[in-house]
């Protein structure tokens, strides 16, 4: 579960690799997204709620375009299961561990 720095958005990871975003006032789901089968292990939003990194037990990156939560870039070549995500602040740069 992660909450955006805005306070408009709660993102929740499955195990199914899914990924629901709610509003958080109303808790209306803005979002579903099924673009993966393993599962959601972080999730992060960047500084200034633009974008949404999502990293799984399938070592991949997903990046999201908050607007519309569509995908913007698959992030591939990482070799264990995405543990940790972190924006900088200016979200010029992604790291993981």
């Amino acid at each position: 579960i992660e909450f955006s720095p805005n306070a408009k958005f709660i993102s929740i990871g499955y195990t199914n690799g899914q990924v629901t975003v709610l509003d958080s006032k109303s808790f209306a789901i803005k979002s579903v997204r099924r673009d993966r089968k393993k599962e959601i292990s972080e999730i992060k939003f960047s500084p200034d709620t633009t974008l949404m990194a999502v990293g799984a037990h399938d070592s991949m990156i997903y990046l999201y375009k908050v607007d519309k939560f569509k995908p913007l870039r698959k992030l591939k070549g990482h070799h264990s299961t995405i543990l940790h995500i972190d924006f900088t602040e200016d979200r010029s740069a992604l790291k993981r561990v």
